[in-house]
């Protein structure tokens, strides 16, 4: 699945959960979840590999600045942007194992 969808899920549990070890717990398992759906991917069987680091690369930028602005124009504490972090790091993490 995209990386921006699985950054926005964990910024979102980050932010509405307060135990970072049930962030680290549920942000793999709503991972599994979120790709058992139907959904696009970067790569296309029909397109070769010339537009990946451009597809990758637009989605982090649209996820990133999505997260960012949420943090600048928030002012939440600094033990809720941890959580929210942690949230977009447990949630991206099985994409890159």
């Amino acid at each position: 699945m995209i990386l921006s969808t699985h950054a926005l899920v964990g910024a979102a549990l980050g932010k509405n959960l307060e135990n970072p070890w049930l962030i680290v717990i549920l942000c793999p398992i709503v991972h599994f979840a979120l790709d058992s759906f139907r959904h696009g991917e970067y790569i296309d069987h029909r397109e070769k590999l010339k537009n990946l680091g451009r597809n990758v690369a637009l989605d982090i930028f649209a996820g990133g600045s999505i997260i960012l602005s949420v943090l600048f124009f928030q002012d939440w504490e600094l033990i809720t942007i941890r959580n929210v972090f942690l949230g977009i790091l447990f949630c991206l993490l099985p994409d890159f194992l």
